[in-house]
C-alpha cells in the first residue's frame, strides 16, 4: 500500500484523486474502496479469481449496502436507497484489471 496525495488546498476532488491512484498503480488489479468502507472477507479473492478465469472481462463489481448511522448520514443513506445500490442493477465498488482489456 502506498499513500498518495494531491497538494493541500488544491480543490481537485475525488476524481483527481482516483485518477492519481490509477496512474500510479503498479499491481495486476485495482480495487476501489473508500476509507470508511468494509467488505466481505473473500471479496477481493473471489473477484480476482473471476477475472483470472474470464480474460475478456475487465471489471467486476459488487452490491453495496448502507451500514452507517441513517440519521447522521441521512443524505448518503437516501442516495444509496434511491439509486438502488443494494440491488445488482447499480453495482459498485469496482475491482478491475490494472490495464484495460483491448480487443484486436
Amino acid at each position: 500500500v502506498r499513500v498518495l496525495s494531491t497538494p493541500p488546498g488544491s480543490g481537485q476532488g475525488i476524481v483527481a484523486a482516483l485518477n492519481l491512484g490509477l496512474g500510479a498503480a503498479k499491481g495486476r488489479y485495482i480495487a476501489r474502496m473508500d476509507a470508511d468502507d468494509t467488505c466481505h472477507p473473500e471479496r477481493l479473492r473471489l473477484q480476482a479469481e473471476y477475472l483470472d478465469a474470464h480474460s475478456a472481462i475487465g471489471l467486476v463489481a459488487s452490491r453495496v449496502q448502507f451500514a452507517g448511522d441513517r440519521q447522521a448520514q441521512r443524505g448518503l443513506a437516501l442516495f444509496v436507497d434511491r439509486l438502488g445500490f443494494s440491488s445488482t442493477r447499480n453495482a459498485d465498488p469496482s475491482f478491475r484489471r490494472a490495464r484495460p482489456v483491448t480487443r484486436r
